[in-house]
């Protein structure tokens, strides 16, 4: 997670004492003292906090850098408890994938008012307009897009614990009619989409464990080199092609469309990447395909999104800015289907 500045407009802090004795217990600790914790900026969905804790005793002893994260006051429907992602998370690291370390899980709402998980905290930064610029003026663009493919290549080769029978994409485009339902204002676009997609679903089943947020924004990077994969609070079964076409989603590359892999990288270098590092070759149709995907899934978030920023979700400002992304989202998916 990155050190950045936190927030101008601040969450209230977890409550110290309750977190700092939960953290000793968990760590097996005699006591533990917190001794920063600073709100991170970027998040949308979830909550980060930077904790710098002081451990007496046992294993931990001494200063630990460590993030804490937890869900805002509403969840998106797409998004996983807490303790389904920690066990995620869990999962890929001991894969080896450069994910940060999960350390601990807490379920019990009454220690900082909701589910929380606790990991190491990673050197680096992951906004997206600031790392797409240096990857550009600094050159490590296609050395970074290599390195990713072969992450994503590594997660794909983890079978799903449970998957779905039949076609991957039916079982998400099922997941959306229902979240489009509960849209009564979405408009035509995202239902023409939807029909489009059924019509020409690829028929790929779901196969591995797939991110389903894999993009510039969501990994770290310190110094032009990857130091962790972010935010697994949506993975799931999937076809892997799901994962690339994410990347590659016009929506995805911050106005860097000369580099269609996440304006990093050409597409070609990251698929090359990706086959070298074991990754199955997927025909341009599938991944086409679940550009178009890519786009809804987006559109109908970003429609949750301004949904929780009425309600007076937090945090306000990036709940605003995704709602303002709908309208070209929609002339995406119409260019995308003409």
């Amino acid at each position: 997670m990155s050190t950045a500045a936190a927030k101008s407009t601040r969450r209230s802090e977890p409550d110290r004492t309750g977190l700092a004795g939960w953290l000793a217990a968990a760590a097996g600790a005699s006591a533990a003292t917190i001794l920063r914790a600073d709100e991170l900026g970027g998040g949308a969905v979830q909550q980060h906090w930077a904790l710098d804790v002081a451990f007496d005793g046992g294993s931990w002893a001494g200063r630990q850098e460590l993030v804490l994260r937890a869900n805002f006051q509403t969840r998106l429907p797409a998004s996983r408890s807490k303790a389904e992602e920690f066990a995620t998370l869990r999962r890929v690291h001991a894969a080896g994938l450069t994910v940060p370390a999960p350390l601990f899980l807490c379920e019990d709402d009454t220690v900082i008012g909701t589910p929380f998980f606790v990991m190491r905290r990673l050197l680096g930064a992951a906004a997206r307009a600031p790392l797409l610029a240096a990857a550009r003026r600094d050159g490590f663009g296609d050395a970074l897009a290599a390195g990713l493919a072969c992450e994503l290549a590594k997660l794909h080769r983890i079978p799903p614990a449970a998957a779905p029978s039949g076609s991957a994409a039916q079982a998400l485009i099922g997941d959306y009619r229902r979240w489009l339902a509960d849209l009564p204002d979405a408009g035509a676009v995202p239902a023409r989409a939807l029909d489009w997609l059924a019509d020409r679903d690829p028929g790929r089943p779901a196969t591995a464990l797939v991110h389903r947020d894999f993009r510039t924004g969501n990994f770290m990077v310190e110094n032009g080199r990857l130091t962790g994969i972010l935010d697994w609070e949506f993975a799931g079964p999937g076809d892997p092609a799901e994962d690339i076409g994410w990347l590659c989603a016009r929506c995805w590359r911050g106005g860097v469309d000369d580099r269609e892999a996440g304006g990093l990288a050409a597409r070609e270098t990251f698929l090359g990447a990706y086959a070298a590092a074991g990754g199955a070759v997927v025909p341009p149709a599938v991944i086409a395909y679940w550009e178009v995907m890519a786009h809804l899934r987006w559109g109908l978030i970003a429609r949750q999104q301004g949904r929780r920023a009425a309600a007076g979700d937090t945090p306000q400002h990036e709940l605003v800015e995704a709602a303002g992304r709908i309208a070209g989202l929609d002339d995406a998916i119409a260019t995308l289907l003409a």
